[in-house]
């Protein structure tokens, strides 16, 4: 159940980096972050662009 929370994830990245292991490989962990960051970032440029959200 832990699998489905993104913060599992960024610690799963943290803890290779650190330790140099952790629970699952650090391409799929690598992967999954990225897979989560690439359409929040999207969201975040097209919120930005259409002035719904102002810095």
């Amino acid at each position: 159940m832990s699998h489905l929370d993104p913060v599992f994830w960024l610690i799963q990245v943290e803890r290779i980096g650190f330790l140099g292991q952790g629970d699952v490989s650090a391409g799929w962990a690598l992967a999954v972050v990225w897979g989560l960051a690439a359409p929040l970032t999207a969201w975040s440029a097209a919120m930005f662009a259409t002035g719904r959200l102002n810095p």
